[in-house]
């Protein structure tokens, strides 16, 4: 069997009065990886004890398993935690709480013991900003987890990734009749040639030479993107040449 620790508690070291308190030991699969057990036996640990002494100042909880041999579905230990609550008989709000880490065999009093500070990754903490995956280790006893970032191959099969966005103008010089304007093309580091582009105008066109509604026609922006490139031409499709007005696509790259 594997070696298992008591928790213990005393009212009146914490609250200066000798009352009858409950104490909680939950423990926590940060990584939520779905699956806890016991290095070598396979036990399931129970995630939550709790006991409650009457009108004695020593409380204990347990036995539990430490969780250095407390192992997730990644056959990872010491990744997991016990959240330690102590709470007044019949209070639902703890007046003690902390995070421990044990290991070894014995007991422990949370008063001496020392906390354990979980891994909390903070969605506004600038050193996550780059959108941080899981980067190891994938078995043992790790110090700690380590980050990195997300790269194509994280990303499930099928998934739309958005690149680069920006602006481009168009061409004001003269168009001939069936023929197209020069060849726009602009360099956007990370595009692919089997990218697409998503292209709008940046405002109403309507009034715009060459895009304004004509019962003769108007001119046809054509779209695609190459190695490191993103490239346009204007066709003229009418009788008739145009000198097309100043307009601005924005555009958004698509993976």
């Amino acid at each position: 069997m594997a070696p298992t620790v008591t928790i213990q508690a005393e009212s009146i070291t914490l609250l200066g009065a000798l009352v009858p308190i409950t104490i909680s030991a939950q423990l926590v699969d940060p990584n939520q990886t779905g699956g806890l057990k016991v290095v070598s036996t396979g036990i399931i640990p129970d995630r939550v004890q709790s006991s409650t002494a009457q009108n004695l100042s020593t409380i204990t909880v347990g036995p539990i398993y430490g969780n250095d041999v407390i192992e997730d579905s990644g056959n990872n230990v010491n990744t997991t935690y016990y959240l330690v609550s102590v709470y007044l008989k019949n209070v639902l709000t703890p007046f003690f709480q902390n995070t421990y880490q044990f290991a070894g065999t014995g007991t422990f009093d949370i008063l001496t013991a020392t906390p354990y500070a979980p891994v909390v990754l903070s969605l506004l903490s600038p050193t996550i900003a780059a959108h941080l995956f899981y980067g190891g280790p994938s078995s043992g006893s790790p110090a700690s987890p380590t980050f990195r970032t997300i790269v194509a191959g994280d990303l499930p099969v099928g998934i739309v990734q958005e690149l680069p966005t920006g602006t481009q103008a168009l061409g004001t010089t003269l168009i001939a009749s069936g023929a197209a304007s020069a060849v726009i093309s602009t360099a956007v580091t990370g595009v692919l040639a089997t990218d697409s582009i998503l292209v709008d105008f940046s405002s109403d066109p309507s009034g715009v030479t060459g895009y304004a509604p004509s019962a003769s026609g108007m001119l046809t922006i054509i779209k695609w993107c190459s190695a490191g490139h993103i490239n346009f031409y204007q066709y003229n499709n009418t009788g008739s040449s145009i000198t097309p007005g100043a307009v601005t696509l924005q555009y958004r790259i698509v993976r």
